[in-house]
């Protein structure tokens, strides 16, 4: 089960915020939007290793979709993922959170610095229109990231040793549509 909202109708050149949440529950994902190397992790598909938000486990994969819905007419003007996290191991170099398509990786960056150790907690946020694209293939994008959120999902996944204890999505829309 997705996470879903949608936006009903918007008046002439009026901006709507969207804003999309989870912290508890079930973890939903669309598994078509994760590379296969993402899915399989670590080294066959086996539910054993999905992460759930607030897990105390190391050596999980977290996998997340949003699914919402940008009227026809619509634009992005911007976009925003936010979450909060905790180190459960105190290792820095492996753990990563990246932002994937239709079996794409469109970015990916760490979670940690060197300085942050075990069980430190922080927010962590994106602004998806400033991001650069971590040496993708420029043929999957446009300019932006923000062209990946037409279709109406927005997936990432966390790996290895951290805990997700909120996820958020922000997206702001403008348009004619009415």
């Amino acid at each position: 089960m997705l996470l879903t909202t949608s936006i009903i109708c918007l008046a002439d050149d009026e901006v709507i915020t969207m804003s999309l949440g989870k912290s508890s529950g079930k973890v939903p994902y669309l598994s078509k939007d994760f590379p296969s190397l993402i899915i399989n992790y670590p080294t066959e598909i086996n539910e054993i290793w999905r992460a759930k938000f607030n897990e105390s486990r190391i050596n999980k994969m977290f996998l997340f979709s949003f699914n919402y819905e940008i009227p026809t007419g619509c634009t992005i003007i911007s976009a925003n993922f936010d979450m909060k996290v905790k180190n459960l191991s105190g290792l820095y170099n492996n753990d990563i959170i990246g932002f994937v398509q239709n079996g794409a990786d469109l970015f990916s960056t760490s979670i940690w610095n060197s300085d942050e150790k075990k069980d430190k907690v922080k927010a962590v946020k994106f602004d998806l229109s400033a991001l650069e694209f971590n040496q993708i293939n420029p043929t999957i994008l446009k300019d932006s990231i923000l062209y990946s959120l037409y279709d109406g999902y927005f997936s990432l996944y966390i790996k290895d040793d951290t805990a997700i204890q909120f996820v958020s999505l922000t997206v702001k829309i403008s348009g004619k549509h009415c």
